[in-house]
């Protein structure tokens, strides 16, 4: 579905593994308990969007733009394209869970 436009609408319970949303369009969507692993959000846009008990193992989300995106609740610490990520809401946990990811993407190299 690249390019699709989502405009006022829930996806519940829906198992979306693969799915390809390249380029697509959400604006004041919910995902709530969707399976998403390895589904291909690159460069979308998220405005006024929501996700909550969503499995996102493998999820890519480089380039992707993010305004008033709620992650708060979700597992981010497999999926692709953190950046992408950049403007949604997310918890003190997740950014400790998601710093690795960060730091490889800006290019750090890490020393244990």
């Amino acid at each position: 579905m690249p390019e699709a436009v989502f405009e006022d609408c829930v996806f519940k319970n829906v198992k979306l593994d693969g799915a390809g949303f390249r380029f697509a369009r959400f604006k004041r969507v919910a995902f709530d308990s969707c399976v998403l692993r390895d589904t291909d959000f690159s460069h979308a846009s998220f405005i006024d969007v929501r996700f909550t008990g969503c499995e996102l193992a493998g999820a890519n989300f480089d380039g992707a733009s993010c305004k008033r995106v709620d992650l708060s609740s979700e597992s981010l610490g497999e999926c692709k394209g953190i950046l992408g990520l950049k403007g949604a809401t997310i918890s003190d946990e997740q950014l400790i869970q998601i710093a690795p990811l960060l730091a490889a993407e800006l290019g750090f190299k890490l020393v244990a």
